[in-house]
């Protein structure tokens, strides 16, 4: 059977051959294959050559060809077919380039620690998205589904990370190279992977209680307890409550403090707290955090009642700020604050700098969250019933609007005069209890569907 008519896709016709990618012959077994594979990607990985876009390229052939070689059917249409065989735009059923499957070779923990001795690419600040992503997902939809077919692989990722050392101080140095990641100041990896490490702990408790795995859950919660213990007696300095790395020095960043709230792995969050509003204002409202923290930040300021310091800090036009890359001409959320400048133009890690990158953007989750007020109820995932909390900030007018299995919930505000107008409307078979005062939670109204408009 022919895939396709006559002259080979120009495209394809540039691809190079996947053996000859890997430095192999067409009849190499599973083993050679695994093994040339990993001393390929150990030579091109972006780790090591990070202003190389030349090893980049390669380092996405080397997976492709990988991914492709080491699936017993993939290879099997490649050998008869060559691309075309394993090209979906093709008739093949490949989908070959990225991370994608490691094909029928055990374990992805075996690949990554093959190649690195620890957790691949990101390690584990990466690899969690398996249960974040997950849990996210069941809250956003109600869609038990998706825990009980990824349940297995979260708890195999479990195991693996114990497997490196956590919650510990001599973790596997490999276990990932990548902390919060481009930010201004830097945090102690491994009081970032033992944060990490407790917040999965957390998920995979309340996970195996929504699957009724109720031995399983008193497990995780067991051992979450044991990595908070760890890293209070660890990363918390006693007398000041500041932050500190693992060797006892200071480290006191935003990211520390954001990070210790927002995954509940804080013993004393009013302390906690303290310090991250105190290091806010100390750095005069600018932004201190890189990917992992800049998403969570504002809303913990928030959370320890500084919200009036997280709408400072979200309308800051200093260098690092959201606004300071507008002040420079951007359009779109940068992977760097400094990007491009007017007075030195583009800066000099522009080989891994993207111009539309969602990281820094993930300040958004709080305009929705903070400023509008539409929150999940985590008892009834899937927006069953919705939290109105609206925080306004020094803007004259707000809105948006959020799409959920019932349909979509919008919401808006106006400024009239000193009150604010607040619009909301409610989905069908949903439910929301709307917090007129943020001060006082008694202070509520019951909703059903509709639309309505408070002054606040």
């Amino acid at each position: 059977m022919r895939l396709f008519q006559g002259k080979e896709p120009a495209d394809m016709a540039e691809k190079r051959d996947y053996y000859e990618v890997l430095g192999l012959k067409k009849g190499a077994s599973e083993d050679e294959i695994k093994k040339a594979f990993k001393t390929m990607a150990r030579k091109y990985h972006p780790d090591l050559h990070p202003d190389d876009k030349e090893a980049a390229e390669k380092f996405k052939e080397v997976n492709e060809a990988y991914e492709v070689l080491s699936d017993s059917e993939k290879r099997a249409r490649y050998d008869q077919f060559g691309h075309a065989g394993v090209d979906p735009n093709y008739g093949g059923g490949a989908g070959a380039g990225g991370f994608g499957g490691f094909g029928g070779f055990g374990d992805v923990g075996d690949i990554f620690d093959s190649i690195f001795g620890g957790g691949g690419f990101g390690g584990i600040t990466y690899e969690c998205a398996s249960i974040f992503m997950a849990w996210e997902l069941y809250g956003q939809y109600g869609d038990i589904r998706t825990l009980e077919k990824f349940y297995p692989g979260m708890q195999k990722y479990m195991d693996y990370m114990k497997d490196k050392g956590l919650p510990g101080t001599k973790v596997n140095p490999a276990i990932g190279p990548l902390g919060d990641w481009l930010a201004p100041e830097e945090t102690d990896l491994l009081l970032l992977w033992n944060a990490f490490y407790y917040k999965e702990a957390d998920l995979m408790s309340r996970i195996a209680g929504a699957l009724g795995r109720t031995e399983e859950q008193h497990q995780y919660e067991a051992l979450a307890a044991k990595v908070k213990k760890f890293w209070n007696e660890t990363f918390v300095l006693p007398d000041s409550g500041k932050t500190c790395n693992a060797d006892g020095t200071l480290c006191d960043t935003q990211c520390s403090y954001a990070i210790a709230l927002s995954y509940g792995v804080a013993e004393d969050r009013k302390r906690i707290g303290e310090h991250l509003i105190r290091k806010t204002r100390a750095i005069g409202h600018t932004v201190g955090t890189g990917f992992f923290g800049t998403g969570i930040l504002n809303q913990m300021l928030t959370e320890q009642g500084a919200v009036e310091d997280a709408w400072k800090m979200m309308l800051q036009t200093a260098f690092p700020s959201w606004l300071y890359p507008v002040t420079q001409g951007a359009t779109t959320i940068w992977e760097h604050w400094d990007s491009y400048t007017k007075e030195k133009g583009f800066g000099g890690q522009n080989a891994m700098n993207s111009f539309n990158h969602y990281s820094l953007g993930s300040v958004l989750s709080w305009l929705y969250h903070t400023g509008l007020g539409i929150q999940r109820d985590e008892t009834k995932p899937g927006y069953q019933h919705i939290l109105l909390k609206p925080q306004p900030g020094p803007l004259e007018f707000m809105k948006g609007s959020v799409d959920s299995p019932y349909g979509v919930i919008s919401a808006g505000w106006e400024r009239k005069g000193d009150k604010i107008e607040y619009q909301v409307t409610i989905p069908v078979n949903t439910t929301a209890t709307l917090f007129k005062n943020t001060e006082d939670p008694a202070d509520t109204v019951e909703l059903g569907s509709g639309t309505y408009t408070f002054m606040l």
